[in-house]
């Protein structure tokens, strides 16, 4: 419990070192209430089509409600990964190719059902970079996952003495 209180209390804290201890408890928290909220913000999009009151679902309101929760899930997050990579010596902006590909796939996913709602013919190309930008986003966050899980220099580093 404590380590997860320690996250809320570092929100802002880009600087020195968590455990792996101290970083997964509040992340897999962060991670189960992203999870529950992205399924009310689906329910509420389904709605009018589950009472029988709409043909399709609110789109907006989906790739809105989708995009707002995982960006703030991002948001909450950076810093304790931030502290978590020092931690393995390596500075937090490797933490960041995952982002951008999740900025860019929430752009894009937008466009490219506006296009297949309103076009017979949707661009191929589109659907194609789409999936490529998703492929990429997997694979660059597995690659964080991974360095998230190794173990921690047991010495100091330039981050600072390891974490307590």
């Amino acid at each position: 419990m404590n380590s997860i209180l320690a996250g809320f209390r570092r929100l802002a804290d880009f600087k020195g070192r968590d455990k792996r201890g101290q970083f997964w408890p509040y992340a897999i928290l962060i991670f189960v209430l992203a999870f529950i909220a992205i399924g009310v913000a689906m329910n509420l999009a389904m709605m009018g089509l589950l009472m029988g009151t709409a043909d399709m679902p609110n789109i907006p309101l989906m790739i809105g409600g989708v995009g707002g929760v995982v960006l703030i899930a991002a948001a909450l997050l950076s810093a304790a990964v931030t502290r978590r990579l020092h931690d393995t010596g390596r500075p937090g902006y490797w933490g960041l190719p995952p982002i951008v590909f999740l900025l860019i796939g929430l752009a894009l996913f937008p466009i490219l059902m506006n296009s297949v709602l309103n076009n017979p013919n949707p661009p191929v190309a589109l659907f194609l970079g789409l999936f490529l930008n998703n492929m990429l986003y997997i694979a660059s966050l597995i690659g964080l996952v991974v360095l998230l899980l190794l173990d921690g220099a047991k010495t100091a580093n330039r981050y600072g003495p390891p974490a307590i």
